[in-house]
């Protein structure tokens, strides 16, 4: 049925961390008609839970910078992170909307059990505290007071019907006064009913229900938390477009939003001339992040469906295949962006060996992630891409950068992990990754201090993973 694939997907997304597409399997489920079931309503709230959660952690990193420029008289600067902190907000607030109005017209109205009632309300209220987090002036007071109405309810609830210690009277006693102390500022309303919640459990602790009683003492360890905190704190009492990218790439990467901080720097890229060493590392760091998360996805997704074929389970293994190549054709979309970048403007424009070096790696790179989620000639023909590239840049790593230089030694590190394992060949791999760490070696007295640390982590690297390699071979010889 339609609801057990979304419920299926929902939790695939899950374990690949893709919290919003998990929210959106779950707003369909509770889109359906019918009451959720527990399982389906714990789905529910984690997935939206954490799409809300890293917005949220980024609009307080990005309105922390804000304040931050703005102190230092960075009107040009504090005005990007106005602008970047907006659009965060207006993301908040569809997020906000979408889960109140499934709540408000379909899950609260269906709601049967006290416990289901409660779990509504404070979710409910959670939402509309997120609201008056980063809202001001009337909508900061009118989401306050919706959030207030709801916590309410959901405790007048949890008062009649659940038991001191169930633990989701006491999430909502965490919630609740959380809310007090930072949207009311009410303080003193905040400790006393945190206390009244931890003391209340901890007479009945003896009576906690075997099966949520981790929940329920982890809860209670917060709600002490915040006591300790709470009573300690009352006892204390003219930019181009080009650098406002660049800012704003830096920006999006302290709040780690690196699909943004890629857009960004591939507008800095696209503008024409050479990138700095610094854009250079920020284009890097924006793409690594961007392919990398979708690469532990595959992974874990790919996995999922071998497990589910082994068992026989044709249907979900379906699913995770039609999931698989979803985040497939994400991952060929990324790396067909950043290869035609590389191809038509920053290799041809690159003047200096380092920059070579580094862009012929990097090309190199992502064609060797094309040929780990591809197959047949697809794969062959990535592969084939990689190998030239990699090449290219190891002949003119060899001709203009010491051996110390941390280009040269990543690329000898990218290098053998492709040879080991995309073209299957250790005998090689091993070698390549010996020659670049002896010789290495060999100079370590002569590497530059700003360097120094970067070069030893990747040897490091590179002799980790010689010796993983050469054990596989004992192993298997």
């Amino acid at each position: 049925m339609p609801r057990e694939r979304d419920v299926y997907f929902a939790k695939l997304a899950e374990q690949a961390e893709r919290y919003d597409e998990m929210a959106d399997y779950m707003k369909a489920v509770g889109d359906d008609g019918s009451e959720l079931s527990v399982e389906e309503r714990n789905l529910l709230s984690v997935a939206y839970k954490n799409t809300v959660g890293s917005r949220r952690a980024a609009w307080r990193i990005i309105s922390s910078v804000e304040q931050k420029e703005k102190s230092k008289g960075n009107e040009t600067q504090a005005g990007y992170a106005k602008d970047y902190r907006v659009k965060v907000e207006n993301e908040l607030q569809k997020i906000c909307d979408t889960i109140l109005k499934l709540l408000d017209q379909g899950l609260i109205p269906k709601a049967a059990q006290a416990e289901s009632k409660v779990f509504y309300q404070k979710m409910k209220a959670d939402y509309y505290r997120y609201i008056a987090e980063f809202r001001g002036g009337d909508e900061k007071s009118k989401a306050a007071e919706e959030a207030r109405k709801a916590y309410a309810e959901a405790a007048d609830v949890a008062k009649a019907d659940l038991a001191v210690t169930h633990p989701i009277r006491l999430g909502l006693a965490l919630n609740y006064s959380v809310f007090m102390y930072e949207v009311l500022n009410d303080p003193d309303e905040a400790c006393k009913m945190a206390r009244t919640a931890f003391e209340d459990a901890i007479a009945e602790l003896d009576n906690v229900a075997e099966d949520s009683y981790k929940d329920s003492t982890l809860i209670m360890q917060l709600l002490r938390d915040n006591l300790t905190l709470w009573t300690s704190d009352q006892e204390a009492g003219n930019s181009m477009p080009r650098e406002k990218d660049v800012y704003f790439a830096k920006l999006a990467e302290q709040a780690e939003r690196y699909d943004e901080m890629a857009d960004y720097m591939k507008a800095v890229g696209d503008d024409g001339s050479e990138l700095s060493v610094e854009e250079r590392n920020l284009l890097s760091v924006a793409y690594k992040n961007t392919v990398g998360s979708r690469r532990a996805a595959w992974r874990i997704i790919s996995s999922v469906e071998q497990k589910e074929k082994s068992k026989g389970n044709e249907t979900q293994a379906g699913y995770a295949k039609d999931y698989r190549v979803k985040v497939e054709n994400e991952l060929q979309k990324i790396c067909d962006t950043i290869l035609k970048l590389l191809d038509q403007g920053l290799i041809p424009k690159a003047a200096q060996a380092e920059s070579k070096v580094f862009y012929q790696k990097m090309k190199a790179d992502y064609y060797r992630y094309i040929a780990e989620f591809r197959g047949g000639d697809e794969k062959s023909k990535a592969a084939e891409e990689a190998r030239k590239a990699y090449a290219e840049a190891a002949d003119v790593a060899k001709a203009d950068l010491a051996v110390t230089h941390p280009i040269r030694l990543g690329l000898a590190l990218n290098y053998s992990v492709f040879m080991y394992e995309v073209l299957n060949d250790p005998d090689e791999a091993c070698k390549m990754a010996r020659t670049a760490f002896e010789d290495a070696i060999a100079e370590l007295d002569n590497v530059a201090e700003d360097s120094y640390k970067d070069s030893t982590l990747i040897m490091q690297l590179l002799r980790d993973n010689l010796t993983l390699w050469t054990s596989d071979q004992e192993a298997g010889n």
